[in-house]
């Protein structure tokens, strides 16, 4: 038996064979080549996520500094109101009329928008076909 195993475990292990196999593999690929993928994530998170995140906060950024007295806003807690102070160089609030009466200071950054022409319309006839006295359950 040792004479058949003998010249297949030469061939296994002789230089020859070694190279051949050596030969076959595929070359390793090259860095820019393992680097793409990981360049393109990064693009496309990029335009996916920080692009439009970036455009939203400049563009808040723009509605608060466009606010003048006078004008009707909506907080992010949804509340509807007219500014009737700016505030001054240094603080972040403004005063909003919420209710006849009732005026409340609101930091600039919680401000969400103008309110559409409807919603507007509404809260005025809300003011004024008498909802305080109103329970709310």
């Amino acid at each position: 038996m040792n004479k058949f195993l003998l010249p297949i475990a030469i061939a296994i292990f002789s230089n020859e064979a070694l190279a051949e196999v050596a030969a076959a593999q595929p070359a390793e690929p090259s860095a820019l080549a393992s680097i793409f993928p990981l360049i393109v994530f990064l693009a496309l998170m990029y335009f996916i996520a920080l692009r439009p995140q970036m455009k939203r906060v400049k563009r808040h950024q723009n509605l608060v500094n466009e606010i003048k007295k006078g004008d009707k806003v909506i907080t992010a807690g949804g509340i509807m109101g007219k500014v009737t102070k700016l505030a001054s160089d240094g603080e972040e609030a403004v005063e909003v009329e919420i209710a006849k009466g009732v005026k409340v200071n609101i930091v600039k950054s919680t401000l969400a928008g103008f309110p559409t022409a409807e919603e507007a319309e509404k809260s005025a006839n809300d003011n004024k076909s008498g909802a305080k006295g109103k329970k709310v359950a």
